[in-house]
């Protein structure tokens, strides 16, 4: 059963090992991250059912959703991405890199769907709203060698890997 904690502002948290939820005031929307392996699915979460659509190749949707939902609630966004930060942050414990801002919360969903990205993220460059259908296979990858592999197939290289 998933442990529960109350953010503030009507924001709740439900979380266990491989999920973290996030559940805005009236629980009609909300967002799902799922740990697989070295990749987060991100997802948002709509109506009754809280149908979910895999966003993690656009983690400004993530953000947009956060701060329409807490506009909607009458409460500053910010405070919102920085709880939601926070806790992807304790969950992982792989942004200790990301700082706790709350314009900082896109980088560390984009370096959480798609690992590659984190190191040039934590490099200081400007994190991606979306991401090119073309690339996410190859930025989802957990290492520059499988991502090497998933852009060249057989050409794959070392020298490929160091580039990427």
């Amino acid at each position: 059963m998933p442990l529960e904690r109350d953010l503030g502002a009507g924001l709740l948290a439900l979380f266990d090992d491989a999920r973290l939820d996030f559940v805005f005031p009236g629980a009609r929307s909300g967002l799902r991250f799922v740990q697989i392996g070295p990749l987060v699915q991100c997802s948002l979460r709509f109506g009754v059912g809280l149908t979910n659509v895999d966003v993690a190749f656009q983690p400004g949707a993530v953000v947009r959703e956060i701060d329409v939902s807490a506009r909607e609630a009458a409460v500053d966004p910010n405070r919102w991405r920085l709880a939601v930060l926070a806790s992807l942050r304790e969950w992982t414990g792989t942004l200790g890199w990301c700082p706790q801002e709350a314009d900082a919360l896109l980088g560390a969903v984009g370096a959480l769907a798609h690992p590659l990205l984190a190191s040039v993220y934590q490099r200081g460059h400007g994190a991606l709203g979306e991401v090119p259908r073309w690339a996410v296979r190859i930025l989802r990858a957990d290492t520059a060698l499988a991502a090497a592999g998933a852009l060249a197939g057989d050409g794959a290289n070392r020298r490929l890997a160091r580039a990427l």
